[in-house]
């Protein structure tokens, strides 16, 4: 049974690790290699090796070839990798690899390298003693761009991951051939529509839809009909080009999400990239911003409707969320996307205008 480890936007393994077994039959997660790291999750798979690269929820999949500690942060760090490199067995991870590229009889390679933690040496060091490590061991060219393998050695604290890449393109950018600034991540867009429960031909909203991306991924998860919208034409231009390049029928209005043109309690899901203030608007702005959102929000879902929001401004988000007593907070948790912690929030419309029994 070949062991693969995927990476994903940090603190969505809950969903990757629902996804694997769900997806992929006969898989199981490896706790206790996936417990270690942060945004990796290692599982079992005997399985054809195509059918991983079908996951959504993941950035890239890889065969994994050895876990090494006891890597030094100091000087006799990158020598310790080479050496560990060296010994490093990849002949399993090939056999995956070439059961789904096909086999590759004079191959190039490069190494790639992520580093987390206080070590006195960077990603390039580590990238030069771990290709020296395999060209120790196989001989083989070294092509920064033409390469027929990619692996990386990834060191976090005193811990050396090495794998062989599968996925031939980051999946974070699958679907969209127009981006926009502050474009979600496809990965973290199909992880909020899988949050939002989905059920065939329900009606499904992005009301702050930019290029489209959440649209795309819920079209992926089965029928609905798919409403977005945002305020700027730019935004709406690339989400049209994207949904017909994906083939995805979808609604696209022009609109202000403090004042949505949709009859109270006629959405059953909403999923919403909400402006952090950031790349896009400001703090004051969002202080302007989210008050007539969130009340939108309640508005137009029907009760028991879904809202999955995702924002860096956690404290006024859910400051605006307690002051609406029928808008529940039933599930949220950080996520890591480019050095920011966001979070994800879950929230459920109950009956009335009253605070449900138990609600705190």
């Amino acid at each position: 049974m070949a062991l693969y480890y995927a990476t994903a936007v940090g603190g969505l393994e809950r969903i990757v690790r629902c996804e694997i077994e769900e997806r992929l039959p006969g898989a199981f997660v490896d706790e206790t290699l996936s417990a270690a790291e942060w945004g990796r999750t290692f599982f079992r798979y005997e399985g054809p090796p195509t059918e991983v690269l079908t996951l959504r929820s993941v950035e890239n999949v890889f065969a994994a070839a050895g876990t090494f500690d006891g890597i030094p942060p100091g000087e006799t760090g990158p020598p310790a990798i080479c050496a560990c490199l060296a010994a490093c067995n990849l002949d399993e991870a090939i056999a995956v690899h070439a059961a789904i590229h096909g086999p590759r009889p004079e191959p190039s390679f490069r190494c790639t390298s992520k580093r987390v933690g206080v070590q006195s040496y960077g990603s390039l060091e580590i990238m030069a003693a771990a290709g020296a490590g395999v060209q120790h061991r196989y001989g083989w060219r070294v092509d920064l761009e033409g390469h027929d393998y990619d692996i990386h050695a990834d060191v976090e604290e005193e811990r050396l991951t090495v794998g062989l890449r599968l996925t031939p393109e980051t999946l974070r950018r699958r679907g969209r051939v127009v981006h926009v600034a502050a474009s979600l991540n496809p990965t973290l867009g199909h992880a909020m529509c899988v949050l939002s429960d989905p059920q065939p031909g329900e009606v499904f909203v992005d009301p702050t839809c930019g290029a489209g991306t959440v649209l795309l991924e819920r079209a992926e998860l089965g029928r609905a009909r798919l409403i977005g919208g945002d305020l700027f034409v730019r935004p709406l231009e690339a989400a049209r080009r994207n949904l017909a390049e994906n083939a995805v029928e979808a609604h696209l209005l022009r609109w202000d999400a403090r004042r949505l043109p949709l009859a109270a309690e006629s959405v059953d899901k909403l999923c919403a990239n909400l402006p952090w203030g950031r790349r896009a608007g400001s703090h004051l702005v969002n202080k302007h911003l989210y008050p007539p959102l969130v009340r939108e929000i309640g508005r137009i879902l029907r009760v028991g409707g879904l809202a999955v929001l995702l924002s860096l401004e956690k404290r006024m988000l859910t400051e605006r969320l307690s002051r609406h007593g029928w808008l529940r907070v039933t599930d949220s948790f950080a996520v890591s996307v480019g050095g920011l912690k966001p979070a994800l929030f879950v929230v459920r419309k109950w009956r009335g205008q009253e605070r449900p029994e138990g609600y705190e």
